[in-house]
């Protein structure tokens, strides 16, 4: 049995450019990426920021009103 070579998809190589046809019956999302990221897509649609911001204004909220230093922290969700 002949092994058949796999190479990475990556957006440019050797002069080429990545270009996907799409099925014209679904649109497949790993279609419409050269990298990974679309094994973690639904994660990212979350919205996880928002949420993070109205947790972390429930405490500050309570420090402010008791005189206590507000927390800030830096979240940036999509960074991965």
């Amino acid at each position: 049995m002949r092994s058949k070579s796999w190479w990475p998809r990556v957006a440019e190589a050797n002069g080429r450019r990545f270009v996907r046809e799409l099925d014209d019956i679904k649109d497949h999302i790993p279609d419409r990426t050269v990298d990974m990221s679309y094994l973690v897509w639904r994660e990212l649609i979350l919205a996880v920021q928002p949420w993070f911001d109205s947790v972390l204004a429930a405490p500050n909220t309570f420090a402010a009103a008791h005189g206590l230093p507000a927390r800030e922290i830096d979240f940036d969700w999509k960074q991965f």
